[in-house]
């Protein structure tokens, strides 16, 4: 899937070099209920939170759903299914796709390495250089200095 078909993570991306396969199985129960397993594994661009630098992320996500007509008929549905509403027989897949990949997504993404915070520490304060808080200074000596010149 290209990343262009990926509409609703426009905000979430970095890069134009998203990569996603998504294995799809299609079938019906004993009782007629539409259901969608497969697999999903995307490779994309994100920024980093704590540095703000691309960050390559891998997702990986089972894909256990049941189309339903509506919200309370997703309510109803058993632990193991997620409901998928589509009141129409046409599914969007990129959509499916898309929603899928939203929701597999961690709640933060950083770097794991050290150099990250590295990065971090290097954006230039509002203050100024001068008045940058010293590696291991205490915040409360900071409000105190800030406190001083404002005076």
């Amino acid at each position: 899937m290209a990343s262009e078909k990926l509409v609703n993570m426009r905000d979430i991306l970095v890069g134009e070099n998203a990569r996603v396969k998504a294995i799809l199985n299609f079938l019906k129960d004993k009782t007629g209920r539409r259901i969608i397993t497969g697999e999903l594994t995307a490779t994309i661009e994100v920024a980093c939170q704590r540095c703000l630098e691309p960050l390559e992320l891998i997702i990986e996500d089972d894909i256990s759903l049941i189309v339903v007509d509506d919200d309370e008929a997703a309510q109803r549905l058993e632990k193991n299914y997620e409901g998928w509403v589509c009141s129409t027989n046409k599914l969007c897949l990129a959509e499916l796709i898309e929603e899928q990949l939203i929701l597999a997504l961690p709640l933060v993404s950083v770097h794991s390495d050290s150099s990250c915070s590295q990065h971090a520490l290097q954006y230039i304060s509002p203050l100024g250089d001068a008045d940058h808080p010293k590696r291991g200074q205490s915040p409360f000596e900071v409000l105190k200095s800030l406190k001083k010149q404002s005076i």
